[in-house]
């Protein structure tokens, strides 16, 4: 078994982005849930993943902060622009939720 020096590996700030990044990715799910039509809403969806897959092997802590800032502007302009096309129209639930089961 190899063991890790310290001041090997990933940092502790590596892993507090990738939580952001999660979470980030996790927030343009549920606001896609205003996107009346299926497919662009899965469109969407994929469009961000891409975007984030872009980026997956970015290790300068600096550049991954600055991804996840524009990543949350993207996300504000989106949210806005999905509330203004969706006025009035019902929220389509996600796709694999648990039924409530007693």
């Amino acid at each position: 078994m190899r063991s890790l020096k310290l001041g090997q590996g990933p940092s502790f700030k590596f892993f507090l982005q990738k939580g952001k990044v999660l979470s980030l990715y996790r927030s343009l799910i549920r606001s896609t849930r205003g996107i009346a039509n299926m497919e662009a809403r899965w469109e969407t969806i994929a469009w961000f993943r891409g975007e984030i897959e872009h980026v997956r092997t970015e290790t300068d802590p600096n550049r991954i902060e600055s991804h996840l800032t524009h990543g949350r502007i993207t996300l504000k302009q989106m949210e806005s622009s999905f509330s203004l096309s969706s006025a009035g129209q019902p929220l389509s639930p996600l796709r694999g939720l648990r039924s409530a089961r007693a």
